[in-house]
Protein backbone atom coordinates (compact mmCIF):
# COMPACT_ATOMS: atom_id res chain seq x y z
CA UNK A 1 0.00 0.00 0.00
CA UNK A 2 1.39 3.21 -1.20
CA UNK A 3 0.69 6.17 0.93
CA UNK A 4 1.25 9.91 -0.80
CA UNK A 5 1.00 11.56 2.62
CA UNK A 6 -2.93 11.29 3.70
CA UNK A 7 -2.26 8.17 6.51
CA UNK A 8 -1.22 9.59 10.06
CA UNK A 9 -0.25 7.41 13.09
CA UNK A 10 -3.48 5.57 14.64
CA UNK A 11 -5.10 5.40 11.32
CA UNK A 12 -6.36 1.75 10.17
CA UNK A 13 -7.69 0.03 7.41
CA UNK A 14 -10.07 -3.07 6.97
CA UNK A 15 -12.48 -4.55 4.36
CA UNK A 16 -15.35 -5.27 6.48
CA UNK A 17 -16.53 -4.45 9.89
CA UNK A 18 -15.71 -0.69 11.13
CA UNK A 19 -13.04 -0.59 13.72
CA UNK A 20 -13.12 2.02 16.62
CA UNK A 21 -9.87 2.65 18.76
CA UNK A 22 -10.07 4.63 21.73
CA UNK A 23 -7.06 6.25 20.69
CA UNK A 24 -3.11 6.81 21.27
CA UNK A 25 -2.89 8.26 24.95
CA UNK A 26 -1.63 11.64 25.44
CA UNK A 27 0.60 12.98 28.66
CA UNK A 28 0.60 16.54 29.80
CA UNK A 29 4.33 17.66 28.83
CA UNK A 30 6.45 18.83 32.05
CA UNK A 31 9.31 20.36 29.77
CA UNK A 32 9.41 23.41 27.50
CA UNK A 33 11.76 25.02 24.91
CA UNK A 34 12.13 26.74 21.88
CA UNK A 35 12.89 25.48 19.20
CA UNK A 36 15.03 27.43 16.44
CA UNK A 37 16.45 26.13 12.79
CA UNK A 38 19.91 26.17 12.79
CA UNK A 39 20.26 26.43 9.39
CA UNK A 40 17.71 28.84 7.31
CA UNK A 41 18.57 26.75 3.87
CA UNK A 42 16.54 23.27 6.24
CA UNK A 43 13.48 25.76 6.82
CA UNK A 44 11.32 23.06 5.00
CA UNK A 45 12.43 20.22 6.06
CA UNK A 46 12.52 21.28 9.83
CA UNK A 47 9.00 22.03 9.51
CA UNK A 48 7.95 18.93 8.10
CA UNK A 49 10.55 16.93 10.73
CA UNK A 50 8.54 18.39 13.41
CA UNK A 51 4.87 18.43 12.14
CA UNK A 52 5.07 14.49 11.46
CA UNK A 53 7.22 13.91 15.14
CA UNK A 54 4.33 15.51 16.56
CA UNK A 55 1.94 13.60 14.92
CA UNK A 56 4.04 10.12 16.17
CA UNK A 57 3.57 11.47 19.82
CA UNK A 58 6.97 12.40 20.36
CA UNK A 59 6.41 15.65 22.06
CA UNK A 60 3.50 18.39 21.72
CA UNK A 61 4.13 21.58 19.62
CA UNK A 62 2.94 25.18 20.68
CA UNK A 63 2.82 27.61 18.92
CA UNK A 64 2.93 31.72 19.78
CA UNK A 65 -0.01 33.37 18.25
CA UNK A 66 2.17 36.80 18.94
CA UNK A 67 5.11 36.02 16.65
CA UNK A 68 4.36 32.20 15.52
CA UNK A 69 7.47 31.22 17.67
CA UNK A 70 7.23 27.22 18.80
CA UNK A 71 7.66 25.84 21.66
CA UNK A 72 8.18 21.52 22.40
CA UNK A 73 6.73 20.13 25.26
CA UNK A 74 7.45 16.96 26.28
CA UNK A 75 7.40 14.68 29.38
CA UNK A 76 11.06 13.93 29.55
CA UNK A 77 14.47 16.49 29.08
CA UNK A 78 15.96 13.00 26.91
CA UNK A 79 13.00 13.48 24.62
CA UNK A 80 14.55 16.94 23.00
CA UNK A 81 17.65 15.31 22.63
CA UNK A 82 15.41 12.09 20.47
CA UNK A 83 13.98 14.81 18.34
CA UNK A 84 17.26 16.82 17.73
CA UNK A 85 18.90 13.35 16.21
CA UNK A 86 15.90 12.51 14.25
CA UNK A 87 15.11 15.89 12.67
CA UNK A 88 18.78 15.96 11.53
CA UNK A 89 19.31 12.03 10.50
CA UNK A 90 16.03 11.62 8.99
CA UNK A 91 14.79 14.78 7.79
CA UNK A 92 18.62 16.63 7.24
CA UNK A 93 17.53 19.60 9.69
CA UNK A 94 19.84 21.00 12.48
CA UNK A 95 18.18 22.84 15.58
CA UNK A 96 19.07 24.03 18.30
CA UNK A 97 16.67 25.62 21.65
CA UNK A 98 16.28 27.65 24.25
CA UNK A 99 14.93 27.21 27.35
CA UNK A 100 12.15 28.31 29.33
CA UNK A 101 12.75 27.79 32.82
CA UNK A 102 11.69 29.29 36.77
CA UNK A 103 13.72 29.20 39.89
CA UNK A 104 11.85 29.05 43.20
CA UNK A 105 12.71 27.94 46.81
CA UNK A 106 9.68 26.20 48.53
CA UNK A 107 9.24 25.23 52.00
CA UNK A 108 6.89 22.45 53.27
CA UNK A 109 5.65 21.50 56.62
CA UNK A 110 3.02 18.98 57.05
CA UNK A 111 1.60 16.50 59.45
CA UNK A 112 -0.10 13.07 58.97
CA UNK A 113 -2.35 11.42 61.81
CA UNK A 114 -4.14 7.90 62.43
CA UNK A 115 -7.72 8.28 62.06
CA UNK A 116 -8.41 4.62 63.04
CA UNK A 117 -6.74 0.96 62.37
CA UNK A 118 -4.65 1.34 58.90
CA UNK A 119 -6.65 4.58 58.04
CA UNK A 120 -4.36 7.73 57.80
CA UNK A 121 -5.21 11.50 57.09
CA UNK A 122 -2.34 13.99 56.14
CA UNK A 123 -1.80 18.24 55.85
CA UNK A 124 0.98 20.42 54.60
CA UNK A 125 1.23 23.45 53.92
CA UNK A 126 3.68 25.04 51.51
CA UNK A 127 5.53 28.15 50.58
CA UNK A 128 7.33 29.48 47.47
CA UNK A 129 9.53 32.38 47.00
CA UNK A 130 9.85 32.95 43.59
CA UNK A 131 13.78 33.63 42.44
CA UNK A 132 13.59 34.14 38.32
CA UNK A 133 12.06 32.87 35.44
CA UNK A 134 13.08 32.59 31.79
CA UNK A 135 9.95 34.59 29.59
CA UNK A 136 9.11 34.71 26.31
CA UNK A 137 9.68 38.62 24.56
CA UNK A 138 6.82 40.77 25.11
CA UNK A 139 4.96 37.85 26.80
CA UNK A 140 5.15 37.53 30.94
CA UNK A 141 4.38 33.95 31.75
CA UNK A 142 0.79 33.54 33.35
CA UNK A 143 1.59 30.16 35.31
CA UNK A 144 4.47 27.90 35.99
CA UNK A 145 3.51 24.08 36.44
CA UNK A 146 5.07 23.38 40.24
CA UNK A 147 4.80 27.11 41.01
CA UNK A 148 1.45 28.05 40.27
CA UNK A 149 0.04 31.18 38.78
CA UNK A 150 2.39 33.95 37.92
CA UNK A 151 1.62 37.53 39.39
CA UNK A 152 3.17 40.68 38.33
CA UNK A 153 3.86 42.45 41.73
CA UNK A 154 4.26 39.17 44.15
CA UNK A 155 7.25 36.51 44.50
CA UNK A 156 5.51 34.81 47.05
CA UNK A 157 3.03 31.44 46.79
CA UNK A 158 1.24 29.70 49.63
CA UNK A 159 -0.59 26.39 49.03
CA UNK A 160 -1.88 23.07 51.17
CA UNK A 161 -2.79 20.11 50.16
CA UNK A 162 -4.19 16.99 52.16
CA UNK A 163 -3.97 13.19 51.71
CA UNK A 164 -6.27 10.11 52.57
CA UNK A 165 -4.31 6.77 53.08
CA UNK A 166 -5.08 3.22 54.03
CA UNK A 167 -2.39 1.05 54.26
CA UNK A 168 -3.11 -2.15 53.51
CA UNK A 169 -2.64 -4.70 55.79
CA UNK A 170 -0.08 -7.44 54.52
CA UNK A 171 0.96 -8.82 57.71
CA UNK A 172 -1.15 -9.90 60.95
CA UNK A 173 0.56 -8.32 63.91
CA UNK A 174 0.86 -10.32 66.69
CA UNK A 175 -0.10 -9.12 70.08
CA UNK A 176 2.16 -9.96 72.78
CA UNK A 177 1.51 -10.13 76.82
Amino acid sequence: LHDTGNFKIGDSLTSGEKIHFKGIPSFSPEHFRYINNADPMKAKQLNKGVDQLMDEGVAQLFTMSMNNRKIIGTVGALQFEVIQYRLEHEYGAICSYENLNAKWLEFIVGFKAQVIDNFYMGLNLNVKRFLSQKSPENFSNLYIPGFNKVLENNNIGVGFSYTIQYQIPLFRKVKTF
